[in-house]
C-alpha cells in the first residue's frame, strides 16, 4: 500500500508540478492586489466614512451619465479596503474613479491590467470557463498529493525537526527529507486552500449546470427609462430590505438588465463584498428576489466563507502575510521535490 501511494504520489506530482507552481506564484501576488493597487494607482485616496443613499444616488446617476448607462455594466460602491469607485464597461474594461469628484484614477494604469492578467491566470488559467473545471480536477490531484504526503511522513514523525525544513537540499537524501519536513509544516494550510479554491470552482461548475433565471416568473413592466424609478428609490428600498447593511456591487437597469440588482454586505459579515443580494422591479419598486446571508442555510454559510479564506480580502493583515507564507512555501515545496526527482534520475 505504502509502495503505491508513494508511486503515485511522485507520478501525479511531476505531472502537476508546474501548474501548481504557476497557482503558488500568482496566488502569493493576488494576496496583495488591493495594497498593489492602492500604492500604484490611488495612493493619495482614504475611505473616512460610510456614503449615506443620498449621496451614493447622486454619484450613481452622474456615473451614468458620463459613462453612459447603456455602457456601465456594473459599479462597485468605494469601501474601507477600496476607497474608490470600480466602473465596469462594455465595451471597456474596469475604470477607478474618486470619491469625490468623480474623475478618472490614471496614475500606473498598467498595474491594473498586469494584476488582471495575473487573476485570470491563477483562476482560469485563461481559457475561460474550461479553466474553472481544469481547477476542480487539479485541486483534486493537490489534495491526494497533501493526504498521500501527510501519510508517507508519519512513520517518520519523531525525526521532524525545523533545521531540516531550510536545510540546503545537496544531496536526494536531503532534499527528500527538507520535502518531507516543509510539506507536514504547510499541510494544514495548503489543506485549507485546496479545499476552498475546489469548492469555489465546483459551485461555479454547479451554477453553469443549473442556472437561476429569476426573470421566469417575474416580467417589470417598464419599457423606456421615464417609466423606471430613480436610483435614490431603489437604493432606499434596498437599504430598507437589509438594515444594517451597505450596497457593494450595483446594477441599475438599462437596456441589457431589466431589473435593479444590490450586492449588500453587513456591517460585520465576514465576506467583503457581502453575499446578500436584492433584485427590484424598476417600475414598481417591488423585490423580485431577496437572498439574505443572514437568513441562510448552515450549507449555503459554508460556502460563503470560501473566497474570504481563500484570498484573505477583508481579513486580518497577519492572515494575508499567512497566505503569502504559504504561497512561497509551496514555491519551495515544489523546487525541492523537483530538485531530489532530478538528482534521483
Amino acid at each position: 500500500m505504502r509502495k503505491w501511494i508513494r508511486k503515485w504520489h511522485k507520478k501525479i506530482a511531476l505531472f502537476t508540478s508546474v501548474v501548481f507552481l504557476l497557482l503558488a506564484v500568482t496566488g502569493s501576488v493576488l494576496v496583495y492586489k488591493l495594497e498593489i493597487i492602492k500604492v500604484l494607482v490611488a495612493p493619495d485616496l482614504n475611505f473616512t466614512t460610510s456614503f449615506k443613499s443620498d449621496d451614493l444616488a447622486v454619484s450613481l446617476d452622474r456615473i451614468r451619465i458620463v459613462w453612459g448607462a447603456n455602457r456601465v455594466q456594473l459599479v462597485k460602491a468605494p469601501s474601507r479596503h477600496e476607497p474608490y469607485w470600480s466602473v465596469y464597461l462594455k465595451p471597456g474594461g474596469r475604470r477607478l474613479l474618486r470619491t469625490d469628484n468623480l474623475t478618472e484614477l490614471t496614475q500606473n494604469l498598467w498595474a491594473l491590467e498586469v494584476l488582471e492578467f495575473i487573476r485570470e491566470m491563477h483562476v482560469t488559467f485563461l481559457i475561460g470557463w474550461m479553466g474553472h473545471i481544469a481547477g476542480f480536477i487539479f485541486g483534486l490531484f493537490l489534495f491526494f498529493l497533501l493526504l498521500s504526503g501527510i501519510y508517507l511522513w508519519v512513520p517518520a514523525w519523531r525525526r521532524f525537526s525545523f533545521n531540516r525544513v531550510f536545510s540546503k537540499p545537496l544531496s536526494r537524501g536531503r532534499a527528500l527529507v527538507s520535502h518531507k519536513n516543509l510539506g507536514i509544516l504547510l499541510a494544514a494550510g495548503l489543506l485549507m486552500l485546496t479545499v476552498t479554491g475546489t469548492v469555489m470552482n465546483g459551485w461555479r461548475i454547479s451554477g453553469w449546470i443549473f442556472p437561476v433565471d429569476i426573470s421566469v416568473n417575474h416580467q417589470s413592466k417598464a419599457t423606456s427609462p421615464s417609466e423606471m424609478l430613480k436610483t435614490k428609490t431603489l437604493l432606499d428600498i434596498a437599504l430598507k430590505a437589509v438594515p444594517n447593511s451597505h450596497p457593494t456591487y450595483i446594477w441599475l437597469p438599462n437596456e441589457h438588465e431589466k431589473y435593479a440588482k444590490f450586492r449588500m454586505r453587513f456591517n460585520d459579515e465576514l465576506h467583503m463584498n457581502g453575499k446578500t443580494v436584492v433584485v427590484i422591479d424598476p417600475s414598481s419598486g417591488e423585490i423580485i428576489l431577496l437572498d439574505r446571508s443572514d437568513k441562510a442555510s448552515f450549507f449555503k454559510r459554508f460556502l460563503h466563507i470560501m473566497w474570504p479564506l481563500h484570498a484573505g480580502y477583508g481579513l486580518p493583515i497577519f492572515y494575508g502575510i499567512l497566505l503569502f507564507s504559504l504561497g512561497c512555501g509551496l514555491v519551495r515545496l515544489i523546487y525541492i521535490g523537483l530538485y531530489g526527482w532530478w538528482l534521483s534520475k
